[in-house]
């Protein structure tokens, strides 16, 4: 009596924890014939193992519809297996990538396209020089034409103000590097402290004189 108890016991606590785990389970059946890996589960220290055999194989049967998956080598090498779901997975799909010819080149075709090739970057460079040297005279004009606009109209607007420095637009410390501080201002400083130094003492001691 006492194991038939503890079995139905066993059992109803079988339900509830199936009950509650298919709330949060999801299915994701294979169909016949699906290639798979099959888990690896090697013996010993296998931290850097692989997961998943490199054996392909083939699913064959599964029966009652259940978790449960007969498979079998896809070459036919060796004899069915029964696994669990979770100890496969689908193979990924393979996709066929052309694989390039490589085409020997003449040694005179080679040397036309290099030539070609540093035509155009002549051409390119030449072409950015020229419309860099386009961008500085428009900008020298619109700078001259901004200060001959004034004129006795109430309307007119003040122009942009425009800073006259040769090192315009050049930032004087693009890098951000640390700078040290100069010898002339070490020396002021060193000497406002001494001359502060010596008029404290000064008073010290024209105190003591007093008492």
């Amino acid at each position: 009596m006492a194991f038939k108890k503890a079995g139905e016991q066993m059992s109803l606590e079988a339900e509830a924890r199936k009950t509650q785990y298919d709330k949060k389970a999801k299915s994701h059946p294979i169909t016949l014939g699906t290639r798979v890996y099959l888990k690896n589960h090697p013996r010993g220290m296998h931290k850097i193992a692989d997961e998943w055999g490199s054996t392909v194989f083939k699913v064959v049967s599964r029966p009652n519809a259940g978790s449960v998956y007969v498979i079998e080598p896809a070459d036919g090498s060796g004899g069915q297996r029964t696994v669990h779901r979770r100890e496969i997975r689908t193979c990924p799909q393979l996709i066929d990538v052309p694989v390039a010819v490589f085409k020997p080149v003449a040694p005179a075709q080679c040397d036309r396209e290099r030539e070609s090739s540093s035509d155009s970057s002549s051409d390119e460079d030449y072409g950015f020089r020229r419309r860099f040297e386009g961008a500085l005279t428009r900008r020298k004009q619109s700078t001259s034409d901004d200060s001959d606009s004034w004129s006795d109209d109430s309307e007119v607007t003040q122009p942009l103000r425009r800073s006259a420095r040769v090192t315009r637009g050049f930032h004087s410390n693009i890098s951000h590097l640390p700078r040290s501080i100069s010898s002339v201002t070490n020396s002021t400083l060193y000497d406002s402290k001494l001359s502060d130094l010596c008029r404290q003492t000064q008073n010290l001691l024209e105190r003591v004189k007093r008492c």
